[in-house]
């Protein structure tokens, strides 16, 4: 749809400077005024499909890991239980 919407305002645009377009096809458009779409597109391409930011891989990491300490200190060593943090935070 935006795509659409781009071409439509980009042909609406060449037509404007140059009387008529250079690869016209033979249905005509017609001579309303388009928003430009250049805004909307800038941002769709700033969305991410990565739901997590790099910035908050840590604390949703801590915030995982914290009730897997609390349960392994009350059946394992304390140090068995850090080493195993640290492994699995990659640290």
């Amino acid at each position: 749809m935006l795509g659409v919407q781009a071409t439509r305002f980009h042909r609406a645009a060449e037509r404007k400077v140059l009387g008529r377009n250079v690869l016209s096809d033979a249905a005509t458009e017609p001579d309303e005024e388009l928003a430009d779409p250049s805004k909307l597109f800038d941002m769709t391409n700033k969305l991410s499909s990565v739901l997590i930011s790099r910035s908050a891989v840590v604390p949703v990491a801590a915030a995982a890991l914290i009730p897997f300490a609390v349960a392994g200190a009350t059946r394992l060593p304390y140090k068995d239980v850090f080493s195993v943090l640290k492994k699995l935070l990659l640290l």
